[in-house]
């Protein structure tokens, strides 16, 4: 599932604002930094005030190197609770009956936290993806936001399996830093960079292990409190954004098949092809779609090697990626030639 995409400020509602503040030496330096994210104290005092999200990446990337930590935000995400990270989100992640139903209430309930994002957990028999993602990509660098987040579900989850629970796989959209093999061993497993979302590749038996708490009773109570709010402006994603969201999550490491498509979503591939020829589309034009949209955004960053952008769009090497850029910008200039340009020039 995920958050429908919104068209107003993206914005945050994050305790952790308060202690990345509470952080910076000096009352005049914090007050320069309350003036920049646009809020007062008393706005600091309620848990659940908004602040713009691009303001808030940008001083997480800003206090980085500040901290000379350029973990700041995994080393943030591990020592936080789900609760203090996440508000009600966090509650319904660790109260659900089981994990594969927490990770589904963040996605749905994403939007009363962070606007402007996609959170997707798509599972088959084979292999499950939970994937975050701020949508605007020119809200960039944001590695310090990204693996902050990936840092405090990867606790969360540790304190519902084990505490040695591990991801089989991370994988991360920035490049590879030079902390990457101290990210991997707060991870405890594999790494990959450069990749289109930041995301968890998970052992699907997990998702449905099943986990008590006694404050399960309460789990309505937070739904309808979430519920209401939602903004009025998001929408529920239809089955062109679904699958849009599975291709863009696993095409740079598997093969996407209407088989593999339709298991994720868990709907026939029958069912799966009618509904994309209802909308107009089908799978082929849908995967080349994201390829178009995710290669114009990963050069819109600046930081891509042409090597790293053609296994992120699930090419064998660049030359192919170039390739398929002319047939983009053949089919409509407007839009994809400057991307079939800018490829030749990395």
């Amino acid at each position: 599932m995920a958050n429908g995409l919104q068209t107003f400020t993206p914005e945050i509602r994050s305790p952790l604002i308060s202690i990345l503040l509470n952080g910076l030496r000096g009352e005049a330096m914090r007050r320069r930094a309350r003036e920049r994210l646009g809020i007062s104290s008393p706005m600091l005092e309620a848990r659940l005030s908004a602040v713009p999200l691009t303001r808030y990446v940008a001083l997480f990337e800003e206090l980085a190197i500040y901290h000379r930590d350029p973990l700041l935000g995994a080393h943030l995400g591990m020592s936080q609770t789900a609760a203090d990270a996440l508000g009600p989100l966090g509650f319904l992640l660790l109260a659900m009956p089981t994990m594969g139903q927490g990770l589904e209430a963040v996605a749905r309930y994403i939007s009363t936290w962070q606007t402007g994002t996609t959170v997707v957990l798509n599972h088959s028999r084979d292999e499950a993806f939970w994937s975050y993602r701020i949508d605007d990509s020119k809200i960039w660098p944001r590695q310090q936001d990204s693996e902050y987040t990936l840092a405090v579900m990867c606790s969360a989850m540790r304190s519902r399996l084990n505490p040695g629970w591990r991801p089989l796989e991370v994988h991360f959209e920035h490049e590879k830093p030079a902390s990457a093999s101290a990210l991997r061993s707060l991870f405890q497993a594999p790494i990959r960079f450069s990749q289109p979302v930041n995301q968890f590749v998970l052992d699907p038996t997990e998702l449905d292990l099943p986990y008590q708490t006694p404050f399960a009773c309460f789990i309505p109570y937070v739904e309808e409190y979430l519920r209401a709010l939602i903004p009025q402006h998001t929408v529920a994603p239809d089955i062109v954004s679904q699958v849009h969201n599975a291709v863009r999550g696993a095409m740079s490491h598997r093969e996407i098949s209407l088989d593999w498509v339709s298991q994720t979503l868990q709907i026939s591939p029958r069912t799966l092809q009618r509904q994309l020829a209802t909308n107009g589309t089908n799978l082929r034009k849908i995967i080349q779609e994201v390829r178009e949209n995710e290669a114009a955004a990963l050069l819109q960053t600046g930081q891509r090697r042409r090597t790293d952008i053609a296994h992120a769009l699930g090419y064998s090497d660049h030359t192919a990626l170039w390739r398929a850029s002319r047939s983009w910008s053949n089919r409509s200039p407007k839009t994809n030639s400057k991307s079939s340009t800018e490829l030749k020039k990395c």
